[in-house]
């Protein structure tokens, strides 16, 4: 999963981790990851998180301020509450409201209605464990290959490969 390898490629961007890629495998990178996060005892007390934003749509022909919320609560349920302010165009505000309970998952949608996550949306949901998939990546069978370095503003940062089983990678 794209944003998974992104989590942590900030992460280790963050952390200032430095050293050649080479010297170094994808499991030393995210046990050093997982350590400057807090480490694995610290993310096995997590039960659940909160996070709150915003963010800006950019659709062609505008783009239009939104409010983003993510709940997420072990063992692996989260919530996608998104507000677009669509008032610029006369629409007023669109919620979208995205829930996986871990099994299924259901998207809410004031401009479209309501309807069941596709597979591949509820796949990359059942991949995304809380409170990081990093945990128990061997134990699930996903694949994670150090792909090289890339920068990140103005610092290197290592980029994981993650082939999840089943679903996107």
């Amino acid at each position: 999963m794209r944003h998974i390898a992104k989590g942590i490629l900030t992460a280790l961007c963050e952390a200032g981790f430095a050293g050649s890629a080479a010297a170094q495998t994808a499991d030393e990178i995210i046990e050093k990851s997982l350590a400057a996060q807090g480490g694995r005892a610290a993310f096995e007390k997590l039960t659940s998180r909160i996070t709150t934003g915003t963010m800006a749509v950019s659709p062609p022909g505008g783009e239009f301020p939104a409010a983003i919320e993510v709940f997420s609560q072990a063992p692996n349920k989260s919530r996608t509450l998104i507000t677009l302010d669509l008032s610029a165009v006369g629409a007023g505000s669109v919620v979208i409201d995205q829930r996986f309970d871990g099994t299924n998952g259901f998207v809410s949608d004031s401009m479209r209605g309501d309807s069941a996550m596709t597979p591949s949306q509820m796949q990359s949901q059942r991949n995304n464990i809380f409170p990081t998939p990093f945990l128990d990546y061997k134990k699930r069978g996903t694949k994670v290959d150090l792909a090289g370095k890339e920068k990140v503003g103005d610092r290197e940062a290592f980029v994981l490969a993650v082939k999840p089983v089943e679903g996107p990678g």
